[in-house]
């Protein structure tokens, strides 16, 4: 592990390939502006981009969140960690295991608005789309509840959170506890005022099957936190601290997001993605010597969220990034923005398809570096495949003068117009192969 002088500067190598016409180095600012890999299903994403920028990511002793969406992602994230001497900063979370973070009592000292838009990041329904009168109304009856928790002392967990969305018992004892708790004449005092005449008044005259409408998908999402080994990780104590991970820790959310744990699975994923986004978010930089960051998700489009792209675009100036791996633009649109934020490295994997997303996406994303893999496909077996990549360095687009002997004509015929730009001077690398 690489940590000489605790220094990661922006401008250092992270990763650097053999190119026929030269090295291609990859810095570490790159990385923090944005990863996305795209590519089709056995294209060679994990074995080939992931492996290799992760495995460099952990030799130079990054902190990481890897996000779990596959059911064999955590072993191959541990395996990859023994490889390089990290396998004591490996912190495994997982529904047996002993990895606890209670995500509502972390953010308490931030403020009612911090806890309910972790709340609210768990999932976004149709409800939450701009403009929804009953997302307004979720919005301010969660954010009144979770302020009443804080002045009665309660303590914050998701799941009492969740049973006391509707339940008017609870409001009234929890409006009784905070008036003994604050002194007369305090700030708190009209503050109190105004959430009994909310809870006592405004929310009783709404009637029952209004509430519902606007509780409903609320508490769908918070759900899988209240019972059995989701509550006991996230609705419970605290085992481990987030700002660890600038300590160099591993944490490795092994909650797979699909089988039948799945629902779990993108929820846990989703809230720790979020909670590490404000980890890295609300670090000082005071120099070059803070540790980078990372986080990292195969199948990404089971666990993004519309924040990720308000979180890329401050990432690199917080020493923090996003890896993104996903089979195309297609699986990414109910997340729109995160496409173009993540702009620092792109990667596509063979397929028609996949350069046809380099040419479109190209002036909007203004992407550092594309490397664009292609296959023989002449072989049958994927670990004798020989992978090569293009590498574009700034805007620079291919032309069918890059594409030698008419090998590929059907990629050429995707869009003539999408080619205007002129011939570009490229290096041509090869990854080793999964074997080695």
């Amino acid at each position: 592990m690489n940590t000489k002088n605790n220094v990661w500067k922006r401008d250092s190598e992270l990763l650097k390939l053999k190119g026929a016409k030269g090295n291609i180095v990859i810095p570490i600012g790159q990385v923090l502006e944005g990863v996305m890999v795209l590519g089709g299903v056995g294209s060679g994403k994990t074995s080939r981009s992931l492996n290799t920028i992760q495995k460099a990511m952990m030799e130079k002793g990054f902190g990481m969140l890897n996000c779990c969406v596959k059911a064999d992602e955590a072993d191959r994230a541990k395996k990859l960690a023994q490889i390089t001497g990290r396998g004591d900063d490996v912190r495994v979370m997982k529904l047996d295991g002993s990895v606890k973070f209670n995500i509502l009592e972390a953010l308490r000292l931030d403020g009612r608005a911090k806890v309910t838009n972790a709340i609210l990041q768990i999932s976004e329904p149709e409800w939450a789309k701009e403009g929804c009168g009953w997302a307004q109304a979720a919005h301010e009856h969660l954010n009144n509840l979770v302020w009443l928790f804080i002045l009665a002392g309660e303590k914050l967990d998701i799941s009492a959170i969740r049973l006391a969305l509707d339940d008017a018992q609870v409001h009234k004892k929890l409006l009784t506890e905070a008036a003994k708790s604050i002194t007369k004449g305090a700030k708190e005092e009209h503050e109190l005022l105004l959430l009994t005449a909310y809870f006592l008044q405004q929310w009783t005259r709404i009637s029952e099957k209004t509430r519902e409408s606007i509780l409903t998908p609320l508490k769908a999402s918070l759900s899988p936190f209240c019972n059995g080994p989701m509550r006991d990780i996230f609705c419970t104590d605290t085992t481990f601290d987030l700002k660890e991970l600038r300590e160099g820790k591993i944490l490795i959310v092994d909650i797979p997001c699909v089988g039948e744990n799945a629902i779990s699975g993108i929820a846990a994923n989703k809230i720790m993605k979020f909670m590490v986004e404000q980890m890295i978010e609300n670090t000082k930089i005071v120099n070059e010597s803070i540790r980078p960051v990372i986080i990292v998700a195969d199948d990404c489009h089971y666990v993004t969220t519309s924040y990720d792209a308000v979180f890329a675009t401050c990432a690199r100036s917080v020493k923090g990034g996003l890896f993104f791996l996903t089979t195309g633009i297609d699986a990414l649109s109910r997340t729109p923005g995160i496409l173009t934020a993540l702009r620092g490295l792109r990667v596509l994997h063979s397929s028609p398809e996949a350069l046809h997303q380099l040419i479109t996406g190209a002036r909007a994303a203004k992407v550092s570096t594309y490397i664009w893999f292609r296959e023989k496909l002449s072989e049958t077996h994927l670990d004798k495949i020989p992978w090569w990549a293009f590498w574009l360095k700034g805007s620079p687009l291919p032309s069918e003068r890059d594409f030698p002997n008419g090998s590929n004509e059907a990629l050429i015929q995707l869009n003539p117009d999408f080619y205007p730009i002129k011939h570009r001077a490229y290096a041509k690398i090869k990854f080793p192969s999964p074997s080695r």
